[in-house]
C-alpha cells in the first residue's frame, strides 16, 4: 500500500520543533494502525485446532457459530427424498443427505479426551455438532479402537438407521439398500457441490476453497433402495388370488380415483424435500398435507407430488416430525396406448333379451339373457356392492364388463352377491303384469362362461 505525503512549509520559526514532533507521532500512529490492520486477520485465521495434523492431512476452516443455522441442534442436514411408485408392490427411493453438521456423539467425538477438549478450545459448546470440515478430517479415525468402524463408516450407518426408522412409520420394508458418498446434490433445481476429501475443503493449505466456513462444503451421502408395499395401501383387499397390479391398473382405466396414505419423518435440524412420482400408467390428481403437484414432461406428461418439511429452526426439545401425506392417483389417459374409459350418456348399460312362450298358457315360460356392458356407481351402491375395500379413500364411477371379469378372477367380487342383487323379481313382476298372468316364478340366475358355446344369441361371458 503506497501513501503520498505532502509536507506544507511552516513559516512560523517558533513552531518548527513542535510540528516536527507532532508529524512523527502521527506517522508512528499510522504505522502502528496499519500494522495492526494487516496482522489481525491472520491472528486467528489458521483453521480449527481440532483438526490435528497427527490425525489426518488437510486443514479445516475457522469455526464461526454464526455460520451454524441450526444452533439448537447438533444436526444440520438438507435431504432430498425422491419416491418412484413402480407398481403396487414396489416403491424405489433415491435419497441424498447434504451434511453440514452432525451429531458428534454418534460419530464418537465426545470421547472425554483430546477430541472433545479440542472442540471446546475451538469454541464449540456441548449443544454444537461436528462441522463438515471436522468430520472429513476424522474420517479414518476408529473412535472405539482397532477393528471397529471408522467415522466415515459410522456416518453411513447413521443414515441407514435413520432410514429404517423413517420407513417404519408408514411405507414398508426396505430391500436392496445401497449407500455411498456423492459429489453433488440437487435441491429445488439448484446443484450443490459436495466433498468427502479432507484435502480440498478449506481456504488454507492451498486446498482451493474460497469461503472460510467449517460447515461448507457439505458431505453428501446417497442411498437407493426399494420398499415393499402391501395391498392395503391401495384400498383393495381380496378373498382369493389377487393380482393386485392388474386389478389396480384395471380400476384406474375405468376411472377409479385411489388415495393412498404415507407418513414422512423429518428429524430436528433437518430439512426434507420430498417428491412422489406415479407409475407409468398413472397420474397424480392432488396431494394433501400442504404439498403441491408439479408437471413433468416426457412422452406422456403427468404430475408429481412435492412437499417441503423444514425442521432447521426446530425448538431445542423438538421431536421427530411426522407428516401424514396423501396421494390421489388416477389413470394417465393414453398411457401405453390405453385411453381412460369414457361412456356416452346414451350408452345402454344392460341389454335384456326376453323370449316369452305362451303356447301353453297353463305353463308359460320366459327365457331371458342379461348382457351387462357396464354398471355405474349408483347402481352398485344401490345393490350394496363395492370392488374397493375402503370407499372413503377410493371412488369408482363405473365398472365395465371387462371390470366385472377382472374383479371376479381376482377375488374382488363374489358372483353370488351380484346375482342376489340383480332385480330378477322386478323383471318377473313386470312380465306378469304385462301379460295379466299369475306371478311368475323365476329360476336362479347363472353366469355364462362363454355365451357362444352356451347357445346364447349374443357373445360374451366370464
Amino acid at each position: 500500500m503506497n501513501f503520498n505525503v505532502t509536507m506544507l512549509p511552516v513559516y512560523m520559526a517558533g513552531a518548527n520543533s513542535q510540528s516536527s514532533t507532532h508529524s512523527k507521532i502521527v506517522i508512528l500512529l499510522l504505522t502502528i494502525l496499519l500494522t495492526i490492520h494487516v496482522l489481525v486477520p491472520f491472528a486467528n485465521a489458521d483453521g480449527m485446532d481440532s483438526c490435528l495434523a497427527s490425525i489426518s492431512v488437510g486443514s479445516c476452516d475457522d469455526y464461526n457459530d454464526g455460520h451454524d443455522i441450526t444452533p439448537h441442534h447438533q444436526d444440520w442436514v438438507n435431504g432430498t427424498y425422491d419416491f418412484q411408485l413402480i407398481d403396487t408392490e414396489t416403491i424405489e427411493l433415491d435419497l441424498v443427505w447434504a451434511i453440514h453438521e452432525f451429531n458428534r456423539s454418534a460419530l464418537g467425538f465426545d470421547d472425554g479426551g483430546a477430541i472433545e477438549s479440542a472442540l471446546a478450545a475451538d469454541g464449540l459448546g456441548p449443544e454444537d455438532g461436528a462441522p463438515a470440515d471436522v468430520i472429513r478430517h476424522y474420517f479414518n479415525l476408529r473412535p472405539d479402537g482397532s477393528g471397529t468402524p471408522t467415522v466415515k463408516e459410522r456416518l453411513v450407518s447413521e443414515l441407514n438407521d435413520a432410514l429404517d426408522n423413517a420407513m417404519s412409520t408408514g411405507f414398508g420394508n426396505i430391500d436392496g439398500q445401497n449407500t455411498g458418498y456423492s459429489d453433488t446434490i440437487i435441491q429445488n433445481g439448484t446443484t450443490t457441490t459436495c466433498s468427502d476429501d479432507p484435502t480440498e475443503d478449506s481456504i488454507f493449505s492451498s486446498e482451493g476453497q474460497t469461503e472460510n466456513n467449517a460447515f461448507q462444503p457439505p458431505i453428501c451421502l446417497s442411498s437407493t433402495f426399494t420398499i415393499k408395499l402391501t395391498d392395503t395401501a391401495f384400498s383393495m383387499d381380496s378373498s382369493g388370488n389377487l393380482d393386485l397390479e392388474r386389478a389396480f391398473q384395471g380400476l384406474l382405466v375405468m376411472g377409479a380415483e385411489v388415495t393412498t396414505d404415507f407418513t414422512l419423518l423429518t428429524l430436528p435440524g433437518h430439512i426434507g424435500y420430498y417428491s412422489f412420482e406415479p407409475p407409468g400408467y398413472a397420474d397424480i390428481k392432488e396431494v394433501g398435507a400442504g404439498g403441491n403437484i408439479q408437471p413433468r414432461g416426457g412422452g406422456s406428461p403427468y404430475f408429481a407430488g412435492v412437499w417441503e418439511v423444514d425442521q432447521l429452526a426446530a425448538a431445542p426439545d423438538a421431536a421427530d416430525k411426522e407428516t401424514p401425506i396423501s396421494v390421489n392417483l388416477v389413470h394417465r389417459n393414453g398411457a401405453y396406448g390405453t385411453p381412460t374409459v369414457s361412456i356416452p350418456d346414451d350408452t345402454k348399460a344392460i341389454d335384456l333379451k326376453l323370449a316369452l312362450d305362451l303356447r301353453d298358457e297353463a305353463a308359460a315360460t320366459v327365457d331371458f339373457v342379461a348382457g351387462i356392458s357396464y354398471l355405474d356407481d349408483d347402481t352398485l351402491s344401490g345393490w350394496g356392492i363395492s370392488l374397493l375395500d375402503a370407499s372413503d379413500t377410493a371412488t369408482l364411477p363405473v365398472v365395465t364388463s371387462d371390470g366385472i371379469r377382472m374383479a371376479y378372477h381376482n377375488g374382488l367380487i363374489e358372483l353370488d352377491d351380484l346375482s342376489a342383487a340383480f332385480p330378477i323379481s322386478t323383471i318377473a313382476s313386470g312380465i306378469s303384469d304385462s301379460i295379466g298372468s299369475d306371478p311368475i316364478t323365476m329360476n336362479e340366475v347363472y353366469w355364462v362362461s362363454d355365451a357362444t358355446t352356451d347357445g346364447m344369441p349374443t357373445s360374451g361371458g366370464l
